[in-house]
């Protein structure tokens, strides 16, 4: 890699998701395995208001969301035009006085209405109708909503349905979906399918997408959809460097959300009404423009003629006191020496399992995956790697260097196994997420 900064991808903007339900017939069986035995689309409506609750309660204003039925025989006009498609709430709405409106209660009480007034329900979806809609249209509304009504740094779509949807469709078809499905993973959009009531996924489910997940009860497909959420949530795009400029690009994740307070807003103090407001930005001057008008200040008072110059901040000297010594350094000398180390990771060595010590954790971990988009096949040597700690039963020490002029940490990086479905399983190994798990490892003094 020539430049490690290039690699760096910020975590940052709005996030939308977009929640698609199938509204056909089939939709309305009773499942089952479910101890309520409530139907389908009573479960996809609670996984859904679960989520929306959420992200409702952490008071994020960077999130959106939208809501689609398919399958249905009406539409409207958010469906572009689009047989049997129902666009329920677009991603980006304005209230009246033209405000975006942001996901709140409003949204999950209407939901709440569909979930828990049987009358309001069977109203809502006799009104909607069954019908069956052309899959490929329905992921390119998707592709639409997030290239023209919202430009989102993160971009998610859950789609619930079941087996039956896209059984009596031609190879030609399926072949059509798969392109718009290419596209839209271009375009940066994760469409993550969500069967219900099914123990296996069908042929031409598996055909779309091999790690198609199937949920046969709705506490699975709540855990899922929280997993999907929690594992997007990416803070930047490093460099693990193995040396002998050997390099392979992780994504670095979050598995702990902070939760922070909701910005406050501004109302007039009569009509509590939100106070529209504008930001100015005004140009300060820079070291250039201050060094100049210094400059001819002192000309001037000096009697002497005004002389336009402006001093090189290059030769600009600046003393600072460092190790009881005064050292002289430019300012491009000065910057380069807060600046330790690009960013990425540093291997150092590797150490046993042995030598990590509960005491080490006194923090949540973060977690790595590979990126073969930036570098390709790093995905390759990633599971090598993880492979090969597992088997030697150790961890790698490396520094860690998450942004640029951030101080270098010495982490832990920690290999993890997946857990396995099994019926002595526990559930904090039902968590588990395979790869690379990342420990910081504090000094004596930030312990103290």
């Amino acid at each position: 890699m020539t430049s490690t900064d290039n690699k760096i991808v910020a975590d940052g903007g709005r996030q939308g998701t977009i929640f698609c339900i199938d509204s056909a017939d089939y939709m309305f069986e009773v499942n089952d395995n479910d101890e309520e035995k409530r139907t389908h689309m009573l479960i996809a409506l609670k996984a859904m208001r679960t989520e929306l609750n959420m992200k409702a309660v952490s008071g994020d204003l960077r999130e959106m969301v939208g809501i689609i039925f398919f399958n249905t025989a009406k539409t409207n006009p958010g469906a572009e035009g689009l047989d049997n498609i129902y666009v329920y709430r677009k991603m980006v709405e304005y209230d009246d006085n033209q405000f975006m409106k942001g996901l709140d209660a409003d949204l999950v009480k209407q939901v709440d209405g569909l979930i828990k007034d049987e009358t309001t329900r069977e109203k809502f979806f006799k009104d909607l109708g069954h019908g069956e809609c052309d899959y490929s249209q329905l992921v390119w509304l998707i592709e639409r909503n997030f290239q023209y009504d919202l430009k989102a740094q993160k971009k998610a779509a859950f789609v619930f349905s079941r087996n039956q949807f896209m059984s009596d469709y031609s190879q030609a078809l399926i072949e059509k979906v798969k392109i718009e499905l290419d596209k839209a993973e271009v375009a940066g959009i994760q469409i993550t399918h969500m069967l219900l009531g099914e123990d296996e996924a069908a042929e031409h489910w598996l055909s779309l997408n091999a790690d198609i997940d199937v949920f046969d009860s709705a506490a699975k497909l709540t855990d899922g959809i929280k997993r999907k959420n929690v594992s997007r949530r990416s803070t930047t795009t490093i460099p693990l460097n193995l040396g002998n400029d050997i390099s392979l690009t992780v994504s670095i994740f979050h598995l702990v959300k902070k939760q922070e307070l909701e910005t406050g807003v501004y109302l007039n103090e009569k009509t509590m009404n939100i106070v529209k407001s504008k930001t100015r930005h005004v140009k300060q001057p820079t070291m250039s423009d201050t060094m100049s008008l210094s400059r001819i200040i002192e000309d001037e008072k000096s009697g002497a003629m005004v002389k336009r110059e402006t001093v090189d901040i290059s030769r600009i000297k600046l003393k600072n006191r460092i190790g009881g010594m005064d050292l002289e350094m430019t300012k491009a000398e000065f910057e380069n020496f807060k600046r330790i180390d690009h960013p990425g990771l540093t291997i150092i060595g590797f150490k046993p399992m042995s030598c990590l010590k509960q005491s080490h954790y006194i923090g949540p971990s973060h977690y790595l995956f590979p990126k073969d988009e930036v570098i390709n096949g790093s995905a390759c040597l990633y599971r090598a790697l993880h492979s090969r700690c597992l088997t030697r039963n150790v961890f790698i020490l490396a520094r860690y260097v998450l942004k640029t002029n951030t101080m270098p940490k010495l982490v832990a990086l920690v290999p993890q196994r997946k857990g396995a479905p099994e019926s002595n399983e526990t559930d904090v190994e039902h968590e588990f997420y395979e790869g690379f798990h990342v420990v910081i490892i504090q000094c004596q003094q930030m312990l103290k």
